[in-house]
C-alpha cells in the first residue's frame, strides 16, 4: 500500500485491523509524497499500532516492509529515535529512502534550503552518518542530470562517503537526449569504469 502523509488515523485503525486478521502475510508500506516526516503525529501513530499489535503480527507471521521516502531534513534525535524503535519489531523490516541532489552547491541550489544559520546539505550528511550507526537500512536516491559533467564524481562521492546502496533516476536521459549524443554509451563506460 502506499500511504499520502496526510491520511487519517481512522483509514489506517481500519487498514491494520483488517490485516491482522490475515496468516503468512507479506505486507509493503510505503510512506510518500510531499514530506511524510511533516506529520510527526503520524508517524507515532503507526508506531503505536504496531506497538499494539505486535503479538498479533508476530503470532499470525506478518512480515511488514516499512518504506518511508523523504528528504529527511526534519529528521532530528527524536525521529531517530522513534525511527530505532520501528526498526527493533521483528516483523518488520524499516527502509529509508533519502533523497539527496549530488554535492552541497547542487543540493542548495536545486532544493534551495537554507534554515537561518543552519546550512540544510551538513544537516543531511550529519542525519545519514546517524541513521547509519543507528543500524536502520537506508537507501540514497539521486536524481541524475546528464547534463552535468560531474555527476559520476558526485556518484562516487555519495558511494565512498555513505557506502549503501543508490538509486539513480534519470531526468533528462531521454531518447530524444541520446539521439543527440551518439557517444552517450561511451561517455557512461568511460565514467563507470573510472
Amino acid at each position: 500500500e502506499h500511504f499520502d502523509w496526510s491520511i487519517s488515523t481512522e483509514v489506517l485503525d481500519i487498514f491494520f485491523n483488517k490485516i491482522s486478521n490475515y496468516n503468512d502475510y507479506k505486507l509493503y508500506i510505503t510512506l510518500f509524497w510531499w514530506e511524510p516526516l511533516l506529520n510527526r503525529k503520524w508517524i507515532e501513530y503507526i508506531f503505536k499500532l504496531f506497538e499494539r499489535d505486535e503479538k498479533i503480527f508476530s503470532e499470525n507471521n506478518i512480515q511488514i516492509t516499512l518504506k518511508i521516502v523523504s528528504n529527511w531534513s526534519l529528521l532530528d534525535d527524536k525521529y531517530i529515535e522513534l525511527l530505532a524503535k520501528l526498526n527493533s519489531f521483528t516483523f518488520i523490516k524499516l527502509v529509508l529512502n533519502i533523497s539527496i541532489d549530488w554535492n552541497k552547491e547542487t543540493q542548495l541550489r536545486q532544493r534551495n534550503y537554507k534554515w537561518g544559520h543552519v546550512d540544510y546539505y551538513s544537516k543531511l550528511i550529519e542525519n545519514i552518518h546517524k541513521l547509519i550507526s543507528s543500524d536502520i537500512n537506508i537507501e540514497l536516491w539521486m536524481v541524475m542530470s546528464f547534463f552535468n559533467d560531474d555527476i559520476f564524481s558526485d556518484v562516487v562521492f555519495l558511494l565512498k562517503e555513505f557506502k549503501i546502496p543508490l538509486f539513480l533516476m534519470p531526468v533528462d536521459l531521454t531518447l530524444n537526449y541520446i539521439d543527440k549524443d551518439k557517444n552517450i554509451y561511451k561517455n557512461i563506460t568511460k565514467y563507470l569504469v573510472n
